[in-house]
């Protein structure tokens, strides 16, 4: 294998890999819905693999009970 280039963008990275040049990386809780939208075939996972996400708003605007049980979980770990 080759390595031609490196992709940041993940659209670019998805459009590459459903022509068939190359491989991308996608959560492996939408598995099926990526493999059946671009035509590709999972081939493995990568260990110690994360995906941080940031919310930035202050407290007085969370009041969905959603949010309130997404911030304590946040600031658990």
């Amino acid at each position: 294998m080759t390595i031609a280039g490196h992709v940041d963008d993940s659209a670019l990275m998805k459009s590459l890999g459903e022509q068939g040049f190359g491989i991308f990386p996608a959560p492996i809780l939408v598995r099926a819905e990526v493999e059946r939208h671009y035509g590709v075939n999972y081939i493995g996972t990568i260990d110690n693999v994360y995906q941080h996400y940031y919310a930035f708003t202050p407290d007085r605007l969370i009041k969905d009970s959603i949010y309130d049980e997404f911030i304590k979980h946040a600031q658990m770990t």
